[in-house]
């Protein structure tokens, strides 16, 4: 009967509350250095994929006068102004001839 006393019930759920209060920051904490972690993995796995690292690596994208992508030599014409976006800068460009057939590159040049 003593253990089914309220006083004895009251004191039984305040050291549980105080457990719980007592693991809750540690918890917390964990469950934060985790999602950072996520974190830091996702912005790196964004950094691998993002236009701006391939211009940090050398490469440019040309931009036709309405800030469209040029990927192929045929949406350009000769004497077309065109903006060269780098790594850091950009160009304006001219394009003199756009050399339709394709470029092929030898492996033992």
């Amino acid at each position: 009967m003593a253990a089914q006393h309220p006083g004895r019930q009251l004191a039984l759920l305040r050291q549980r509350l105080d457990g719980l209060a007592e693991r809750l920051p540690r918890a917390m904490e964990h469950e934060l250095r985790q999602q950072r972690q996520q974190l830091a993995a996702l912005a790196h796995s964004l950094q691998l994929v993002s236009p701006l690292a391939t211009l940090g690596r050398g490469y440019s994208i040309l931009l036709d006068e309405r800030g469209n992508a040029i990927r192929q030599a045929a949406q350009t014409q000769p004497g077309q102004r065109l903006r060269a976006r780098l790594g850091e800068g950009e160009l304006d460009v001219r394009v003199e001839d756009n050399h339709l057939a394709p470029v092929t590159l030898s492996l033992l040049d």
